[in-house]
C-alpha cells in the first residue's frame, strides 16, 4: 500500500460553459459563485476554493464592484482562493499561436490579481496538447493538475493516477499531478447530503452517512497504486454533486469526521497553489510526447462549426501579422469559446427537440461564427490602417496589394475578386488582364470560380514580406485571361462546357499526376501509386431509431468509435470531367456515391507550376439518429515518414507520452510524408481530425504498444462523428464543402498571404 500522510481537498466548479444551462447563464453563475466563496471564506477560516478556470475571473474583474475586487485579492494574498491559470477546458481545436496567446491572457489575469500563476487545472478532459504545456510553461505556471474523465477516455500510462515531470522538447519542463475523476471527492461523500456512483463503486446511488464516507475512503486508498510517488493526495469535489456547481462549506464537516477518525493522515482544505507548493522539490519521473484527447473527437459532431472557426483563427494570425495594434482580444475570447469542451447540452441527443438543447447548440455554433465574421471586421480595419479602404464608387481603380505574411518564401496562386458591379462602374468588359504595378506587364492570369463577381487569378513567387501590387483592366481579346468555360454572375450565360477526360488523360502537378483510368481516377506521385486518396467512408450503428436505443448504443461503445457489428460503406466514384483547362491551372469534377447522402461532388483543381491538387469534397449529408462517422481516406506513402503539425513537428505514433491515445488527434495545418521522394504535404482547411490505423471496432492500442507498426497503414481526414450519447449532435444532416491540398514539391508552399484594395 501506497504511504499516504495527508490529503488536499480542493473544492472547485468544473466549468462547463452550456451542459447544464444556457452559456450565459452559466457564465453569471460562476461569477457569483467568487462572491459565494468570498463570503464563506470571511465566515470560515479554513474554507479554501479554487476557481477552476480563468475566464469567470476575467469576466468578475470586469464586472464587480471595487470592494469585492479588492476581496478578492485579500483572499488570494491569503491563501484561501486560488486561480488556475487553464483559460477554460478545451479541446484540441486552438493551434499553438493560440494556445501560448490564451496562456498568457490567464497569466495577465492572474498578476493583475497581486500573486503570479502557480498552477492550471484540467477536468472531464483527458489530455493536455504539448504544444499548450509549452505555452503554459512560457506564462510561468510550474504544475498542471489533471482530473480525468473515463467514460470513453482513459489517462496516461493507463493509471487513473500519475504524477511525473513533463519534458517538453524545447528545454522546459513542467509538472503534472494527474488526478482521477474530478468528481471523485463527491463520489467519496465529502459533500454532506449528496449520493453518487459514477466511477469508482459498484453498488447503486445512496446517501453517504459520516461512517460510510470514512469507509468509502478507506477503501479508495487501500486501492492506490503502492508505487505511487508521493506522500499525499488530492480529492477535489463541488458543493453539489453537478457540474457549474455553487461552492459550499458542508464539506468542513466531513473533514473533521475524517480526521477524527484517522489524525495520522489528516485531511485539510486547499488550494492547488498548496499543492504545487507540495510538488516543489519533489523529484518525479521524466516523461516526453504529446498527450492526446479521447474526447477530442466531439468536435467533429459540428462540422460546420468547426470550419467557420478554423477559418477564423487562420484570418485571425494573418490579422495580427498584418498590423500588430489590432485589438484581438473579443476575437480570442470567441475562438476559445468554441474551442470550450462543452458542445451542448447535456440531454442533447436523447431529447434533442427540446428548446434549450437546440438553443445551446446554436449558441455554441454561433460562436465560430461570430468570431468568422469579427475577423471580417477586423482585417478590414487592418486594410484601413495599411492605406486600404471598403469598397467605393469613385476615385477607386481595381488596384490590390498582395504581402507575404508568413517567414518562409510564398509559391501558387493568388486571386482578385471584386464585385460584379463594379465592373459596370469601371467599365470592364469580359476579357480582362492582370498588370503587375512594379513592372507594367500583363501577368498570365485566369479566371476563377467567384460567389458575386469576377475573379482572377495569378501565380506569384515571394520572398518573405515582400509586398506587391497589382491592377485590373480591360485586355484586348488576344492578350490575358484564359476563357472560363463555366458559369459566372457577373455575366449569366456558358462560355463553354465541360467535357468528358479521356482514357489515360493525365494532369501534372510537379510530382504530383491524376491518371482517369477505367472507372477510377488514380493519384501518382514520382510516378508511384498513392492508394484511393479522398475516398469517403460511412459507419452507422444498425439498431432501431428511438432515444433509447440512440443512447444505449453510444454509451456502450466505450473508447471503441464503432461497435463490432457497425455497417461501413465506402464511397464509388463516376467519371471525371474537365471542367475548365488554362495556363495557370486545371479543374476536374467527379460525383461520388454512398449510402447516407443525397449528393456528393468532388472538384480537384490541378496546378502544375506549385506542384498542388486543391480538392473541395461538397455533399448533403443525410441525417440519422443512429450513431455515424464519416472519414476520408487520405494518402498513405509507404517506406516515408509520417509528420503531423499539432503547434509543433510530430511523428503520430512516436512522439507521445506512453500508454494514451493513439487512434486520432487534431491537427493544425495538416500532415507530410518525408524523406522518400517528393515530400508529400496534406493541408486540411476545414476538417480538424485525423484517424491512424484501422476505423474498425477492436482493442484501443496504445503508445508503447509493441503490437503498433511504426507507421500508420491508414491515414483518414476524420469528418463527421455522433457517437456520443451526451453534450455533442445527435445527427449530422445539412451541406458541407471541405477543403484540402495536395503539395509535392521542393519548395514550400506556405499560404500566409494577405491581397487587400488599396
Amino acid at each position: 500500500m501506497a504511504s499516504i500522510g495527508r490529503i488536499f481537498v480542493v473544492q472547485h466548479s468544473h466549468t462547463d460553459i452550456g451542459y447544464t444551462h444556457g452559456q450565459g447563464r452559466i457564465l453569471a453563475w460562476h461569477v457569483d459563485y467568487i462572491r459565494q466563496a468570498l463570503d464563506l471564506c470571511e465566515k470560515h477560516q479554513d474554507f479554501r476554493w479554487q476557481c477552476e478556470t480563468t475566464y469567470p475571473v476575467e469576466h468578475f474583474l470586469k464586472t464587480a464592484s471595487g470592494a469585492d475586487i479588492a476581496r478578492l485579492k485579500a483572499a488570494i494574498a491569503g491563501g484561501q482562493i486560488a486561480v488556475s491559470a487553464n483559460f477554460l477546458q478545451f479541446t484540441e481545436l486552438l493551434d499553438g499561436e493560440m494556445l501560448q496567446t490564451i496562456a498568457q491572457r490567464s497569466a495577465d489575469v492572474i498578476r493583475s490579481l497581486g500573486t503570479e500563476p502557480k498552477a492550471a487545472m484540467t477536468a472531464d478532459i483527458n489530455g493536455v496538447p504539448l504544444a499548450y504545456g509549452r505555452g503554459l510553461a512560457d506564462a510561468g505556471v510550474q504544475v498542471i493538475v489533471t482530473q480525468i474523465h473515463p467514460h470513453h477516455g482513459d489517462s496516461i500510462l493507463g493509471k487513473r493516477m500519475a504524477a511525473f515531470k513533463w519534458d517538453l522538447g524545447n528545454g522546459q519542463s513542467i509538472k503534472v499531478f494527474n488526478n482521477d475523476h474530478y468528481h471523485t471527492g463527491n463520489e467519496l461523500g465529502l459533500s454532506p447530503g449528496g449520493s453518487t456512483n459514477y466511477v469508482n463503486f459498484s453498488q447503486g446511488p445512496l446517501p453517504i452517512t459520516d461512517a460510510g464516507f470514512v469507509e468509502r475512503v478507506e477503501a479508495y486508498i487501500s486501492k492506490i497504486d503502492p508505487e505511487w510517488p508521493l506522500d499525499f493526495l488530492v480529492f477535489t469535489c463541488s458543493g453539489l454533486i453537478t457540474d457549474n456547481s455553487c461552492p459550499s462549506a458542508s464539506v468542513l464537516h466531513r473533514i473533521q469526521v475524517w480526521n477524527a477518525a484517522h489524525p495520522e493522515m489528516p485531511m485539510v482544505m486547499a488550494t492547488l497553489d498548496a499543492v504545487a507548493d507540495a510538488l516543489d522539490g519533489v523529484e518525479l519521473p521524466t516523461l516526453a510526447g504529446d498527450w492526446l484527447d479521447w474526447w477530442n473527437d466531439g468536435t467533429a459532431g459540428d462540422p460546420e462549426g468547426t470550419m467557420m472557426f478554423r477559418h477564423a483563427q487562420r484570418e485571425r494570425h494573418a490579422i495580427a501579422k498584418l498590423d500588430p495594434n489590432v485589438d484581438l482580444a473579443e476575437l480570442d475570447l470567441n475562438l476559445a469559446l468554441y474551442a470550450e469542451h462543452t458542445f451542448g447540452h447535456s440531454a442533447s441527443v436523447h431529447r434533442p427537440w427540446n428548446r434549450l438543447a437546440q438553443q445551446l447548440h446554436t449558441r455554441k455554433v454561433g460562436f465560430a461564427a461570430q468570431a468568422a465574421d469579427l475577423a471580417e471586421v477586423l482585417a478590414d480595419e487592418a486594410v484601413r490602417n495599411q492605406g486600404g479602404a471598403p469598397v467605393q464608387a469613385d476615385d477607386r481603380p481595381l488596384v490590390f496589394e498582395v504581402r507575404n505574411l508568413g517567414d518562409e518564401p510564398f509559391q501558387g496562386l493568388v486571386e482578385f475578386e471584386w464585385d460584379g458591379c463594379e465592373s459596370v462602374r469601371w467599365g470592364l468588359g469580359s476579357n480582362l488582364e492582370v498588370v503587375n504595378e512594379a513592372t507594367g506587364s500583363a501577368e498570365v492570369s485566369q479566371r476563377c470560380a467567384s460567389l458575386r463577381g469576377p475573379s482572377l487569378a495569378v501565380y506569384a513567387e515571394m520572398t518573405p514580406g515582400e509586398s506587391r501590387r497589382y491592377s485590373i483592366r480591360n485586355a484586348p481579346l488576344s492578350a490575358g485571361v484564359h476563357p472560363h468555360i463555366t458559369r459566372f454572375p457577373d455575366t449569366g450565360t456558358d462560355l463553354g462546357q465541360p467535357r468528358a477526360a479521356s482514357l489515360g488523360e493525365t494532369f501534372k502537378a510537379g510530382q504530383l499526376a491524376l491518371v482517369w483510368q477505367d472507372g477510377a481516377l488514380g493519384w501518382f506521385l514520382d510516378g508511384k501509386s498513392l492508394e484511393s486518396p479522398f475516398e469517403l467512408v460511412r459507419t452507422v450503428e444498425p439498431g432501431p431509431i428511438s432515444a433509447n436505443p440512440a443512447c444505449e448504443i453510444r454509451q456502450k461503445l466505450g473508447r471503441n468509435r464503432v461497435s463490432a457489428s457497425v455497417e461501413i460503406s465506402r464511397s464509388s466514384a463516376g467519371p471525371v470531367e474537365v471542367v475548365e483547362q488554362g495556363p495557370l491551372f486545371t479543374i476536374l469534377r467527379q460525383r461520388l456515391s454512398c449510402p447516407g447522402f443525397e449528393f456528393i461532388e468532388q472538384e480537384y483543381k490541378v496546378i502544375p507550376e506549385c506542384g498542388t491538387v486543391d480538392v473541395a469534397t461538397r455533399m448533403h449529408k443525410i441525417g440519422t439518429w443512429m450513431p455515424e462517422n464519416v472519414y476520408q481516406t487520405l494518402p498513405v506513402v509507404e517506406g516515408a515518414e509520417l509528420f503531423v503539425d499539432r503547434g509543433w513537428k510530430m511523428r503520430p505514433w512516436k512522439d507521445l507520452l506512453p500508454g494514451t491515445l493513439t487512434d486520432y488527434m487534431g491537427v493544425q495545418q495538416g500532415i507530410s510524408w518525408e524523406g522518400l521522394g517528393s515530400p508529400l504535404t496534406v493541408e486540411l482547411r476545414d476538417a480538424h481530425l485525423v484517424q491512424f490505423g484501422p476505423i474498425a471496432f477492436g482493442e484501443r492500442l496504445r503508445m508503447g504498444d509493441p503490437r503498433l507498426p511504426a507507421v500508420p497503414d491508414q491515414v483518414s481526414a476524420w469528418l463527421m462523428c455522433s457517437t456520443w450519447e451526451t453534450n455533442f449532435s445527435p445527427e449530422l444532416g445539412g451541406f458541407y464543402e471541405f477543403r484540402a491540398s495536395l503539395r509535392a514539391a521542393a519548395r514550400e508552399s506556405r499560404r500566409s498571404i494577405a491581397i487587400y484594395r488599396i
